[in-house]
């Protein structure tokens, strides 16, 4: 080690793994589970969209709506009244969820535009006044 190692400034190393890793599909405890096809097909898939998840679980209502449609017996009835229940919130919880993930900040970026041009503005002006009053 010389001297002049330790002036230089070390940059911290962030911790945990680089952004979109898929190491845990591979290596976690679902992981013998998956298929090769399915873990090359869960890392093509992008991170910032829920669409196929939402369509599958539509078509998977749909499923259930149609069993419904026959059942005479009042204990399987509610079993699919409850898979239904619980279908429905979670498709409520995804479409809320993508329309989070995929809004527009466009309108939130113009209000904040908007906002630092009249701070400055402000500044400008009581910075131009405080000249004038101090005189030369």
């Amino acid at each position: 080690m010389t001297i002049f190692s330790s002036l230089t400034p070390k940059t911290p190393r962030r911790r945990g793994a680089p952004s979109g890793n898929l190491n845990a599909l591979k290596h976690g405890f679902y992981s013998h589970l998956f298929r090769k096809i399915e873990l090359g097909d869960l890392q093509a898939i992008p991170l910032d969209d829920l669409q196929d998840e939402i369509g599958m679980l539509r078509v998977l209502i749909r499923r259930v709506m149609e069993l419904a449609r026959d059942v005479q017996d009042l204990d399987q009835a509610l079993r699919l009244l409850s898979t239904l229940s619980l279908a429905t919130a979670n498709l409520s919880r995804l479409v809320k969820t993508q329309r989070l993930i995929s809004s527009d900040f466009s309108e939130f970026d113009a209000t904040v535009d908007e906002v630092i041009s009249e701070l400055t503005e402000n500044w400008r002006r009581a910075t131009s006044e405080n000249q004038t009053a101090s005189g030369p």
